[in-house]
């Protein structure tokens, strides 16, 4: 946290972007600063800017403020407002109408030049000042609420306190390291030698490991040998399955440790975090875990540590422990120096930074822990002051670091870009995905105790009741007050209308879905009367009707928006805004402009009507006309059905609510910086400190409302509470990873640490989502392959129906029976013998027995599924009705729940002991639930470090939820890097906003179709649907992967028909049916590249999945593989800009 200026605070604060757009840039108006502060470093290193460079980094830094149009808008209003009620003159004056502005004075104010020194020079970093309370003097803590707190004293410690260690912010990173291969392996057979000694450990084999990789460059002649790892700027290597990428990076972390390097490795969780810090701290490196802090996260830690000492260890881990187990400690050391009644101190409380001491005159003051240089709790975060080599989660970098550590109030992320040498990304690619989440905003709006509404009484309501009403004198404050109570107004009607709408079909429906106008507005006329289920099933419509269903989509999305857009910001008057979409919206609708318009004005005077109305039964009234007069333009040849008018009194809640909260989020910033408002009422998932280092999203403020329900206490028969929460964009986070070792460039030209980004399949241009934009700097691959991956086969081995005229046994899209079908798949599969003497062997053992047997070892076979709930479904299906089967065969689950069995159940932790584990044949778990950098091989025996699964069975095809955002969390991720990765030349500053304002409005049609449309193959466009298929099939190609360690061959069967649906009917499948037809489409496309040096990496990375992929039995390819896509479904004589998005 930067140290802000003291002055030009509150309504002047508009100046400071006034002084940075005449002194920097050289312009006289505002119109473009949301451009400018967009953060894009597109813009921030275009040659027009160069000048303005340090200066938008250093306001940036002061605020976020300024980077809608409705939020520099808001400041103008804000600005002429309080000078004409103080009858003042500001330093400058700004045409509220064109944005223009200049001095008040033409000569030279004193605020402006300091203004300009502030603005081209760094910000300080703010001092942290509270000071270490003194061991030897009595000191207390105060436990429960502040007014009826309980004191529990301290008397004076007399133990000697460790020293304090802090962590160093002047230290300059070291660039362009260079790492010998031989260096890597003297390392390794060091660590070998130092392994012998302790045989109770596994041992690591590091030399013999390291042998079987070789690191190779991609040139022009192809993939070539390396004998160095360089590390500068930023690198992308991929490791293949099996190649020795956890050797490489152990290795990586030795040299750097041994070298006094400091360096992050960024881990896919904690548990890979902690067997890494594991190895290293047994080979003497200086290691720390960066964890996150809070108690919640402490404790979910701790859980999932002793959860894995129990599962791995007999009488459930009783005097059992594992390596670096310490870190995960809970519990403060301070009652232990206590001699009063302590038994109120929570289990786990910790008032590391608030223990009261008494100051010069007497008074409590809150201090700094003295014991917390000794104290088990924060020993991870202390060892970090001492360490060189950190592991850590890619979240926990965006954690303050603890006023004991550090002399600033700074975030783990800047001090790493700031000081350290390299930070290591491993699976990159599911890092990426896990930032683009990390930018949306998910805000509780009214039903939890954290949420707005309640803020908004607690801090803001009713200070104004109270001794604070002296504030109402400022009209402002006035104003934004009422803004508030109107905004919980709107939130009380939500909750209202969603609680009536519990039992409809609408009521359930939208339960936990993204609800914005477009959706809800397309749904009905998608829908049009019939149940989603039926529509489903109608014949595929052509795409001349996709374009005018699309077409009709926006003009009525458009109509509702602006009229009430227009209402809620002009209560009263009849005038309203030029409507740009006018034309387009009557040739859609089939009807004139002037009488178009004469529907919208009456609208808004419906909507006027519903604003104004305080009465519950007159405004459900008007809601009804509202609906009445909505539907009949939608749907001028019927009646409205009794389940469109459940939508529509749905929609003009969630409409005003979006209203109502994008008109509070100016003031309410102001009012944050004021302090008035103790804790931010907007909140990120990313920190404020971090939105400031990365771009906003290209997207803008895209928002929309959420709702779930929840079983009310209450005795009342069926009551339930409803939670409404307001989900927002806001950020692009993902460019953390990409500006690592540039972060701080702008800022006084830091420089930042090198930069390594690792995967294996961080290398598929198709996915939005996992595909890492750095071309391929390094290949890690095998030496040699023991087995040749040819020989892998996959199968679609759909299963019939034979209790319904052997029609496919799906699981998606079956609705009310996917359970009942996956049931049969099962039986199907497991029916028969398990020994290969058996007379009639169940066709899992067959593979199991069959395929790729070695020395006599056998490989498992996996079940996957979607989720815990199925894995431990199928379980006790198999225990109960095949019991010879079910009696080996272990499901993984997340934790054991009361009264399971470890003999049945593996949590996600204990996964890796099941490659030597002979009692279990068969496993069971979601795609997603072993997590990366866990395998599952065998440790010894002919077949050590093979993979011990080799038949894989999709008993499900993957597919998001309906509430899922991973598509359009990535697109618009893609989109902002690849705007922020844009060279400007000499393009002045107004051809660079245009630009941007483009891009934006590109990305919006696409948001809008996903907003729009269900994800359904046959609903998005071939683009769109290839990147879809493309981010599920990278989970895919990773499970297929875990069954390929060293070079072995694995066989995979698809098992839900629904992967190839018109194949299992004896029909042609197409990508627009099929995923796997899709798959293959794209990795052809992968392996014909046009690039040469793209075509041989993405050989080696999936050559081995596209040749049985081309040769899977059961499924009938079509003559022409690719989908056209050159498709138009929009016309492009219609503004997508909405006034809902706030610019």
């Amino acid at each position: 946290m930067r140290v802000k200026p003291t002055f030009w605070t509150g309504p002047n604060q508009i100046c400071w972007l006034c002084v940075l757009m005449e002194s920097f840039v050289g312009s006289e108006s505002l119109g473009y600063a949301p451009a400018l502060m967009s953060g894009m470093n597109s813009i921030l290193n275009a040659a027009a800017l160069s000048k303005a460079r340090q200066a938008i980094f250093t306001m940036r830094q002061m605020s976020l403020a300024y980077v809608t149009q409705r939020s520099v808008n808001h400041a103008i209003a804000t600005y002429n407002n309080h000078h004409y009620l103080k009858g003042t003159q500001g330093p400058y004056q700004i045409n509220a109408q064109n944005l223009t502005f200049e001095r008040t004075d033409p000569l030279e104010d004193s605020l402006i030049t300091q203004a300009r020194e502030i603005l081209r020079s760094p910000l300080p970093y703010r001092p942290n000042t509270t000071k270490v309370a003194e061991a030897k003097q009595a000191m207390s803590v105060a436990l429960g609420v502040e007014s009826t707190s309980t004191r529990i004293p301290i008397p004076p410690i007399k133990v000697d306190i460790a020293q304090r260690h802090y962590h160093p912010l002047n230290r300059q990173p070291q660039g362009n390291i260079q790492i010998p291969l031989k260096d890597l392996k003297a390392l390794a057979i060091e660590m070998d030698k130092r392994e012998e000694n302790y045989p109770e450990r596994r041992p690591g084999r590091w030399a013999s490991r390291l042998e079987r990789f070789i690191l190779t460059v991609p040139t022009a002649e192809g993939l070539q040998p390396t004998d160095t790892l360089t590390l500068a700027g930023i690198k992308h290597l991929i490791g293949l399955p099996g190649s020795g990428k956890t050797t490489i990076l152990i290795l990586i972390a030795m040299w750097l440790g041994q070298k006094n390097y400091k360096a992050m490795f960024v881990f896919p969780s904690i548990e890979v975090s902690r067997q890494y810090m594991d190895v290293l701290q047994f080979h003497a490196v200086k290691v720390g875990m960066l964890v996150g802090q809070s108690d919640e996260t402490r404790r979910r830690h701790a859980d999932n540590l002793a959860e894995a000492i129990a599962a791995a260890h007999p009488n459930r881990g009783f005097a059992h422990t594992l390596g670096v187990a310490d870190i995960f400690s809970l519990n403060c050391v301070l009652p232990a120096f206590s001699n009063a009644d302590t038994s109120m101190w929570g289990f786990g409380y910790a008032p590391c930074n608030r223990v009261l001491q008494s100051g010069p005159k007497g008074e409590l003051k809150p201090c700094l822990c003295p014991l917390w240089t000794m104290c088990g709790r924060n020993k991870s975060v202390r060892e970090l002051t001492t360490s060189n080599i950190w592991v850590g989660h890619i979240r926990s970098m965006d954690t303050p670091i603890s006023p004991h550590a550090v002399q600033a109030q700074i975030r783990y992320f800047e001090l790493i870009a700031r000081t350290f040498d390299v930070v290591v990304f491993d699976e990159a690619d599911m890092v990426q995905s896990n930032l683009d989440t990390y930018g949306a905003a998910t805000l509780s709006i009214s039903g939890s105790e954290k949420s707005i509404h309640r803020v908004i009484q607690e801090q803001i309501h009713n200070r104004f009741a109270g001794k604070d009403n002296h504030r109402l004198a400022d009209p402002d404050v006035a104003t934004f007050s009422w803004h508030l109570a109107d905004f919980g107004n709107h939130n009380s009607a939500l909750v209202t209308t969603v609680q009536n709408l519990n039992e409809s079909y609408v009521g359930e429906k939208y339960e936990n879905q993204l609800l914005t106008v477009l959706k809800i507005v397309s749904d009905l006329l998608n829908e049009n009367g019939q149940d989603s289920s039926k529509s489903q099933a109608r014949n595929p419509v052509t795409d001349e009707e996709k374009r005018l269903s699309v077409n009709r989509s926006r003009a009525l999305t458009d109509f509702w928006e602006t009229a009430a857009y227009n209402a809620f910001y002009n209560r009263t008057s009849g005038h309203s805004e030029e409507w740009r979409n006018l034309s387009f919206n009557a040739s859609t609708l089939k009807l004139s402009e002037k009488k178009l318009e004469e529907k919208r004005d009456k609208l808004i005077q419906h909507f006027q009507g519903y604003l104004a109305e305080g009465l519950a039964q007159q405004r459900d009234e008007i809601s009804q006309e509202i609906s009445q007069w909505y539907l009949r333009l939608c749907f001028p040849e019927r009646l409205p059905t009794g389940k469109e008018s459940d939508s529509i009194k749905l929609l003009i809640v969630v409409t005003f609510v979006i209203l109502g909260y994008q008109r509070i989020v100016p003031g309410t910033r102001a009012l944050v910086a004021e302090g008035l408002i103790r804790d931010p009422i907007i909140q990120s998932t990313a920190s404020r400190s971090l939105r400031r280092m990365i771009p906003s999203s290209l997207l803008g403020a895209l928002s929309g409302v959420k709702y779930t329900f929840s079983k009310a206490q209450t005795t009342r028969k069926n009551a339930r509470n409803v939670e409404i929460s307001y989900v927002a964009f806001v950020g692009a986070p993902r460019m953390l990873m990409y500006r690592f070792h540039q972060l701080l460039s702008a800022d006084d030209n830091h420089c930042g640490p090198a930069t390594l980004l690792t995967s294996a399949t961080s290398f598929l241009e198709a996915s939005p989502a996992y595909n890492v934009n750095i071309k391929p700097n390094y290949l890690l691959k095998p030496r040699e392959i023991p087995y040749k991956t040819e020989s892998s086969r996959y199968q679609f081995k759909w299963q019939a129906d034979k209790e319904w005229r052997s029609q496919p046994l799906r699981y998606s899209g079956a609705g009310e029976y996917r359970e009942r079908n996956l049931q049969k798949m099962v039986a199907e599969l497991v029916k028969g013998g398990t020994r290969k003497e058996d007379t009639r062997q169940s066709e899992i053992y067959k593979s199991i027995n069959n395929f790729d047997v070695r020395d006599g070892q056998k490989r498992k076979a996996a079940l996957i599924v979607n989720s815990y709930e199925q894995a431990r479904m199928i379980k006790t299906f198999l225990s109960r009705y095949y019991p010879e089967t079910g009696h080996r065969t272990k499901a993984v689950v997340r934790f054991l729940k009361e009264g399971e069995k470890s003999d049945d159940y593996v949590t996600t932790g204990q996964c890796e002991s099941l490659g030597d584990y002979d009692g279990c044949d068969i496993i069971i778990f979601p795609m997603l639930a072993i997590g990366r950098g866990v395998n599952i091989v065998f440790t010894k025996g002919p077949r050590m470090l093979d993979a011990a699964i080799g038949s894989i069975y999709f008993l499900t095809r993957p597919h998001p939820t309906s509430d899922d955002m991973q598509l359009l969390y990535s697109l618009a991720g893609r989109a902002t890097q690849a705007f922020d990765s844009r060279l400007f030349g000499e393009e002045d500053v107004g051809v660079i906003a245009n630009s941007w304002q483009q891009a934006r409005k590109d990305l919006w049609k696409t948001a809008n179709q996903l907003l729009r449309e269900p994800i359904m193959a046959s609903r998005l466009s071939p683009e769109l649907f290839k990147a879809f298929t493309a981010n599920q099939m990278v989970a895919i190609l990773q499970t297929i992967g875990r069954g390929m360690r060293n070079g072995c061959p694995v066989a995979v069967y698809f098992v839900d028909a629904a992967w190839a649906m018109n194949s299992a009917l004896g029909k042609p499948d197409s990508g627009r049916d099929s995923m796997l037809v899709q798959m293959r489409s794209i990795l052809e496309d992968c392996i014909n590249h046009a690039d040469p040096v793209n075509r041989a990496i993405y050989q080696e990375l999936y050559g081995a999945f596209l040749e049985p992929l081309r040769e899977i039995s059961g499924i009938n390819y079509p003559k022409k593989l690719h989908l056209d896509s050159n498709e138009v479904l929009e016309d492009d004589d219609f503004d997508p800009y909405s006034p809902f998005i706030e610019q």
